[in-house]
């Protein structure tokens, strides 16, 4: 019984000397309930849906070009109708915790995360693996 006491103290200085005395080891960092790094973590995850929309105009404006280039070169109209510019998306939400996951969708809905794709041979040793936001990515040969 006085060999686990004597263990517990050494555990209990070890600990106040790399947490400092008096604090628990297991508290959140203070990074979370911070409101400025809140408010920080929420513009910038506004900044990325932004840019998003930014780069779908980007890509609309491309597409109307080579449309138009395709009916100078055969001095034709292109068939259909004419793209339809991007509107903003009310409904665009981003993940301020992490914001390289993305939303995927399973087999049991869709969740926030990633996708991830191992390839393994006899014996379940692991010679390939690969981590995408991409749903639909697999392991590249």
């Amino acid at each position: 019984m006085a060999r686990i006491l004597e263990e517990a103290q050494a555990t209990d200085a070890a600990e106040d000397a790399r947490d400092g005395a008096g604090r628990r080891g297991d508290a959140p960092p203070p990074g979370p309930g911070d409101p400025t790094r809140r408010l920080q973590r929420l513009r910038a995850a506004r900044r990325r849906l932004e840019d998003g929309h930014r780069q779908r105009r980007a890509g609309h404006a491309t597409r109307l070009a080579a449309r138009a280039a395709r009916e100078r070169a055969t001095g034709k109209g292109s068939r259909g109708r004419r793209p339809q510019a991007p509107r903003p998306r009310p409904q665009a939400k981003a993940n301020t915790t992490d914001p390289d996951s993305r939303v995927v969708k399973t087999s049991l809905g869709h969740l926030q995360g990633y996708n991830a794709q191992a390839l393994v041979a006899e014996g379940q040793i692991v010679l390939a693996a690969e981590l995408s936001d991409n749903a639909a990515a697999g392991c590249a040969p």
